[in-house]
């Protein structure tokens, strides 16, 4: 087979044959599935070693999106004849599929050093509904964090760090009817689906200990499951539901007036019995009584700051602040400050959105 390849360069090159460049399809796919990313191959003989300049032109593509303009490139040389392996990436986005046809350019797009290969069509499939499936296809997905809050009384919030390779990363979306909530906390804005990573939140009942979730293995084409566990921290992270300033609770002043009554109750039956016993109960309840009427640490945040919900300047804003307002400060973590927005509801403020004066 080298033989007769090199033979037919060395006529063709010898008689004056104008074509420089001989180009065949070593890999192409028979059927893909709708959100994968899949690979063609070219393999591109060429008679001189001028390979840089071997260039590509793409026509009429249906249903799928070219995703490197630049080929993967290897070569090869076969007894003096190289062989460039040329590898072009793919993402299906229909189930009518055409792959494009290709023109190949030895020296620029006027040479006549150019050659065309038709474009196929590829069958294409698109998944049924699946339990738990986040709508992404990989050669591989890794959750590399997992932060697990509290987000109401009821429910959870779990914020998922993944990182994937070959694969369209940002169309995750799950459909399962017990999650309440979902959407990026952050992703990679360089659109890159060759490695990319997303920071991904869902809310769900709290009762859930376990979150799964599937993905489709394309390098192996198998269906992948992923079981993160649940370890709820202790902050809350809920959504306003009364972006009203929290200073004072709304029994606070119904803990102080019966604080208050005790203490007065317990000193008069020490005055009556002399006994130390009601002279302490009335010591504890006067010391509740400062306890709550003692203001708890406060921040004033400017208007038109944004409240997210966590500590990261790429997490998820999910309110924001109308006017200049004080807040009861709740904790301070790096850059942010943690802020109660109402009885039920917390979220993190930048320190430079802190009032000034």
């Amino acid at each position: 087979m080298k033989i007769l390849l090199f033979t037919s360069l060395f006529f063709a090159s010898l008689f004056g044959d104008s074509k420089q460049i001989y180009s065949e399809y070593v890999e192409f796919p028979e059927r893909v599935y709708k959100g994968q990313i899949f690979q063609i191959v070219l393999k591109t003989t060429l008679v001189r070693e001028n390979y840089d300049d071997l260039t590509y032109k793409f026509y009429g593509a249906q249903g799928m999106q070219l995703i490197n303009e630049e080929p993967m490139r290897e070569i090869i040389d076969i007894d003096g004849i190289l062989a460039v392996y040329d590898k072009f990436y793919f993402l299906v986005k229909d189930v009518n599929l055409m792959s494009p046809r290709i023109t190949l350019y030895l020296n620029s797009e006027d040479s006549s050093d150019k050659l065309s290969l038709s474009g196929k069509k590829i069958q294409s499939i698109e998944l049924p509904q699946i339990e738990n499936f986040s709508n992404i296809f990989a050669d591989t997905l890794e959750v590399t964090k997992v932060v697990a809050d509290r987000y109401n009384e009821d429910y959870n919030i779990l914020n998922i760090f993944l990182s994937s390779e070959i694969g369209d990363i940002e169309k995750i979306k799950f459909e399962e009817p017990y999650i309440i909530k979902q959407d990026y906390q952050s992703k990679s804005s360089n659109n890159n689906l060759f490695k990319s990573d997303v920071v991904y939140f869902v809310v769900l009942p709290k009762y859930y200990t376990t979150f799964t979730m599937k993905y489709f293995n394309t390098h192996i084409f198998k269906m992948q499951k992923i079981d993160i566990p649940i370890d709820v921290r202790n902050d809350m992270v809920t959504t306003a539901k009364d972006l009203r300033p929290k200073i004072l609770d709304q029994n606070l002043y119904i803990k102080i007036g019966i604080s208050i009554t005790l203490t007065i109750l317990f000193l008069m039956l020490f005055h009556f019995y002399q006994k130390k016993i009601w002279l302490g109960g009335a010591s504890i309840f006067l010391a509740i009584s400062v306890i709550f009427l003692v203001p708890k640490p406060s921040v004033c945040v400017n208007g038109g700051s944004v409240v997210r919900i966590l500590p990261m300047s790429s997490s998820t804003g999910f309110t924001e602040i109308e006017e200049r307002s004080l807040f009861e400060k709740v904790a301070e973590r790096g850059r942010f400050i943690k802020i109660s927005l109402s009885e039920s509801s917390e979220g993190w403020v930048r320190r430079e959105n802190v009032c000034k004066d």
